[in-house]
């Protein structure tokens, strides 16, 4: 039993990660990427066979690119809904 933290590529310079307590199958995402993404989260989630118990934001961005700051967010009600 221990932690398993698996990396998770979004578009082609940023990451996305699951976290998985290995003994429980219970997992958190950190920083879902934003809904224009492919959903690289869900996928990783499925594929590891893990119950999604919490979603982290660890932080924002701001500027004209992202005026709303969800390239980090944007992934939550999805995942939300989903679980």
């Amino acid at each position: 039993p221990g932690v398993k933290i698996l990396p998770i590529p979004v578009l082609s310079n940023n990451y996305s990660y699951l976290v998985i307590d290995t003994a429980s199958s219970r997992a958190a995402v950190f920083v879902p990427p934003k809904s224009l993404c492919p959903p690289h989260s869900q996928a990783a989630i499925e594929e590891e066979g893990v119950m999604l118990e919490a979603i982290f934001c660890t932080h924002k961005h701001w500027g004209t690119d992202f005026p709303v700051c969800r390239d980090h967010s944007g992934g939550n009600a999805a995942l939300r809904q989903q679980h």
